[in-house]
């Protein structure tokens, strides 16, 4: 392949992957557009400009959901109406932040010496075999996920530059900083990751007696960024809540009595969630009678903590569940709220691959990269703790879906090239001269 069309090919790609999701969305039916809570408060932008009532209407004020991107669905809404066209807008939102996303990676894998014909087989496989189709099109319209993914791509990208650069100068690191607070507003989870990668870009490339200076710069620009939403949630919640308030919740739905029995996972899954989640009727009705969201999120924590209290073990062996559901999901999660999907056992054997491969990908990473390579495994790696101790599901591993496809990228290539070699027939030896 000539040198022209070898730099246009992940563009190419990238823009097949697009191409594919959009024509899949597009035959899919408008209201697949109208649920969930993102969305609810969306609508709720869209109608009265307020971010509220993510369960039904009335329920008043939330910080239930992060509020950026059912900010931008509302405003979509309020221009275009709830029809196709607005799900169209949303989708290519959507799609934009997906293709900054695989950009962002094969840029950002570049700089940590990974051989690109590796990067290019990640992102053939990010754009061509299409197993979060319904996530990356549709439910990322109006959830954080695409974009939380964007952020935290990006941010690698940019840590990494620092890394390779001579000198990394305050405003550098304030910058880095910046980007990490609002990739923490938007995702809690990609956002530790992302404080992570500056704390060891600050130890890889600037003294101790630096140190003060960058963390109270960095302190500050985080300080600016959540304050404005804490200080509305103290408002109109009547708590200061930096992030989101629904951490009761979720526990809640994780550890409680019978949590620890064998049987059927999904079964259970969907007894606790209709039974105490908002968005079902049982649990709406008691959080009302609770007096709302915050108190009512604040009891179920506590609940929660109880029984983690009170079972360690039980406890310890959930959360270790939990860890290997979001590396090694079951085929339930693709039924949680509804019938199987179509090709389950495909998606099932894909994901499988893709992390296995990938904390392969990890090790031989750490190995033959070493420092560089950390600001990936802490990309990867420390999105999944907060999930240890709340239910996972395919929306929550999405967070470390296309990173670990990167990682995956350089011992499968690696393999690749090991197996060509041998089959690789010997050079016939030259006959001696008679």
């Amino acid at each position: 392949m000539d040198g022209t069309r070898a730099r246009w090919l992940p563009a190419a790609l990238i823009g097949v992957g697009v191409a594919l999701r959009l024509a899949w969305t597009t035959a899919l039916p408008v209201a697949t557009l109208m649920i969930g809570e993102a969305n609810n408060v969306a609508v709720s932008f869209y109608q009265h400009g307020t971010i509220a009532d993510p369960f039904r209407p009335g329920d008043g004020p939330t910080a239930h959901v992060m509020t950026i991107m059912p900010m931008i669905a509302g405003t979509v809404y309020r221009a275009l109406g709830q029809g196709s066209t607005a799900g169209l807008i949303l989708s290519l939102l959507a799609l934009a932040l997906l293709a900054l996303t695989w950009t962002a990676l094969y840029r950002a894998l570049a700089l940590t010496g990974m051989p690109r014909p590796a990067r290019l087989g990640a992102l053939a496989v990010l754009t061509l075999v299409p197993f979060n189709v319904a996530l990356e099109a549709v439910e990322f319209r109006v959830w954080e996920g695409g974009l939380a993914v964007a952020l935290g791509s990006t941010l690698l990208w940019h840590a990494l530059a620092l890394d390779a650069r001579q000198t990394v100068t305050l405003r550098a690191f304030a910058l880095l900083g910046l980007h990490a607070a609002v990739t923490l507003f938007v995702s809690p989870a990609i956002g530790v990751a992302a404080f992570a990668c500056g704390a060891l870009l600050m130890v890889r490339r600037a003294g101790p007696v630096r140190w003060p200076t960058i963390v109270a710069a960095v302190g500050a620009v985080t300080i600016a960024v959540l304050t404005p939403w804490t200080l509305r949630n103290a408002a109109v919640l009547g708590v200061p809540i930096p992030l989101r308030d629904n951490f009761g919740l979720e526990a809640a739905q994780a550890f409680y009595p019978g949590a620890e029995l064998p049987g059927d996972a999904r079964a259970r899954f969907r007894a606790r969630h209709y039974a105490i989640h908002p968005y079902q009727p049982a649990g709406h009705a008691a959080m009302v009678a609770a007096g709302g969201e915050v108190p009512y999120y604040a009891a179920l924590g506590a609940q929660a903590k109880a029984w983690v209290a009170g079972h360690p073990r039980a406890a310890t062996g959930i959360a270790l569940r939990h860890l290997r559901d979001m590396l090694f999901p079951p085929a339930w999660y693709w039924s949680q709220f509804g019938r199987t999907g179509t090709a389950t056992a495909v998606k099932l054997a894909i994901n499988w691959a893709v992390s296995g491969f990938g904390l392969i990908g990890l090790v031989y990473g750490a190995v033959r990269v070493r420092g560089r390579f950390g600001y990936v495994a802490a990309m990867v790696l420390l999105p999944i703790v907060p999930y240890l101790l709340v239910e996972p599901t395919l929306r929550y591993r999405y967070l470390i879906v296309n990173l670990l496809v990167f990682a995956a990228a350089g011992p499968v290539a690696e393999l690749v090239a090991a197996i060509a070699e041998r089959r690789r027939p010997a050079l016939a030896a030259p006959a001696l001269p008679r």
